[in-house]
């Protein structure tokens, strides 16, 4: 016939009834420090507030917002309202820890401790951390219900008026620095237009505005050149003929009568040395007196009177007729406007010259003046940028000196915490409880292993031992009525352990509430 293994718990109960004293003492030690928790550990509340980013009631385009992500712009305020100065006066403020500050605690270490108690949750707008708006929760840790509400609510208000300090000094900052950007690329554009004045003062006249005019003025003056070269040569052909025309005038015969008839030279010299030649002849015959002699010399003395000392003045027109006259006039009339033809010509050369030397600096001058305009217009643009940059940071200064700029909002303010605070005490109590009988059975279990006292036959067996006689098991003589008893007994006090730990929870938790 096989045998059958039959489960059973009776050995258990055996066991537990065989520790029991053990065991109620582990259950009674588990259940007294259960109860010195509950009575002993102190409460702690926690209360919330939430911060959100309020957009700008007024949009500008000087916002410093523009480059800071929430998160980071979150860490920042976390930076300097939870620095150690910060909590030290909150602390100080509302008379936390007072027992540790009583024992010589630091503030620093008070700081520390404060800070570690002290949650903040931040959410973003998007996933990727790139938004400009999220909510902050702020939650604090304290023993004291109303300080803990207090104190959040301080915490809260104390990012949002860091926040505005900031943006205030951030506002502040960027009007100053575009002042001073603005002041210094003014300094730059005047000094770059003086050149510019300058420059054009110094080559005024061989500049790029100027081409068209030289050109046409260099047109001008060549064709007026070219007029006056013909027209001198007309003045110097005219005044060859002039002079050709006096020569033969002065070349025509001269025509003398006298007593021993008329005679014609070819010119006045010829007959003057004509007539010299007849007084000498007639002075080697005869006498002074003589009348041929005394007329020619009345002759000579008419012509020399006439026509000078011809001897003297050979090369003077000795013929002063009116058309000589004239021919002469015109000659010295066209000698003059030679003369001042010349003048022109040489005046007008030199101007075009002049032209040229301009038309021929031109380029030079443009592509220098291009570079200085470029670079003039370069700082126009930046003065102009900066100067819009200027106003929109003053206009944001005021707005956030108003309040009415980007700025973080507490829309859920801290409230008091109700209820018993944590850790509860009806948690503590089941939590003790459960803990403490499962120490208890372990104790229970754990003597039992280490009693090495013979308890059974299978223990006399392992012992290696020759047994006499073997005496039967209770039960098995009076059947199972004795071992129900003992077992009984067991779970009655294990039953009454129970119901003394939940009867006090329950006594607990209504003294609570």
């Amino acid at each position: 016939m096989n045998e059958q293994n039959i489960i059973t718990i009776d050995p258990y109960l055996d066991l537990i009834y065989r520790k029991r004293r053990s065991i109620i003492w582990a259950l009674s030690i588990g259940v007294a420090l259960t109860l010195a928790a509950v009575l002993v550990l102190p409460r702690s509340f926690a209360s919330s507030a939430l911060i959100a980013s309020s957009p700008a009631q007024v949009i500008t385009q000087a916002s410093t917002r523009t480059s800071i992500d929430f998160k980071t712009r979150v860490e920042a305020l976390k930076h300097e309202v939870l620095s150690g100065p910060s909590l030290g006066r909150v602390i100080h403020a509302y008379g936390l820890y007072s027992r540790e500050a009583q024992m010589g605690v630091s503030d620093e270490d008070l700081a520390n401790y404060m800070r570690k108690r002290i949650v903040l949750g931040v959410t973003a707008d998007d996933d990727y951390n790139k938004s400009h708006g999220g909510t902050v929760s702020i939650t604090f840790q304290h023993s004291d219900p109303l300080t803990v509400q207090r104190v959040t609510q301080k915490l809260a208000d104390l990012f949002v008026q860091q926040d505005w300090a900031e943006e205030e000094e951030r506002a502040a900052t960027a009007v100053k620095f575009f002042a001073d950007q603005l002041g210094h690329s003014e300094v730059e554009l005047n000094a770059k237009t003086n050149e510019i004045k300058a420059f054009k003062s110094k080559y005024q006249g061989s500049l790029p505005e100027d081409l068209e005019v030289n050109l046409r003025a260099q047109a001008n003056l060549q064709a007026e050149l070219e007029q006056s070269s013909e027209s001198h040569s007309i003045l110097e052909e005219r005044q060859m003929q002039l002079g050709r025309s006096l020569a033969g005038s002065m070349q025509q015969g001269v025509t003398i009568r006298s007593p021993s008839g008329q005679m014609t030279w070819s010119s006045p010299q010829a007959a003057l040395t004509a007539l010299e030649t007849q007084l000498t002849v007639l002075r080697a015959t005869y006498s002074d007196e003589y009348p041929d002699v005394v007329q020619l010399k009345a002759e000579i003395e008419a012509l020399k009177k006439r026509f000078g000392d011809m001897k003297d003045q050979a090369s003077l027109p000795l013929t002063v007729t009116p058309l000589n006259a004239e021919l002469a006039k015109q000659r010295d009339a066209i000698s003059v406007e030679s003369a001042r033809l010349d003048a022109r010509l040489n005046e007008v050369q030199k101007q075009i010259s002049d032209y040229q030397q301009r038309i021929e600096a031109t380029p030079i001058h443009e592509q220098r003046l291009s570079e200085l305009t470029r670079d003039d217009s370069v700082l126009t643009a930046q003065y102009q940028d900066l100067l819009q940059k200027e106003l929109a940071a003053q206009i944001y200064q005021n707005l956030v000196g108003r309040h009415e700029g980007e700025c973080l909002q507490v829309i859920e303010p801290a409230v008091r915490p109700r209820g018993a605070g944590w850790p509860r005490g009806a948690t503590i109590l089941a939590v003790g409880l459960m803990l403490s009988v499962i120490a208890a059975l372990a104790v229970g279990f754990g003597l039992s292993i280490l009693d090495n006292s013979i308890k059974s036959v299978e223990d006399l067996r392992k012992c290696n031992l020759q047994m006499a006689v073997t005496i039967p098991m209770i039960d098995e003589i009076e059947g199972s009525r004795y071992r129900f008893l003992n077992n009984a007994r067991t779970l009655t006090v294990s039953c009454s352990c129970l119901a003394v730990g939940l009867g006090m929870l329950w006594l607990y938790s209504r003294v609570v509430s």
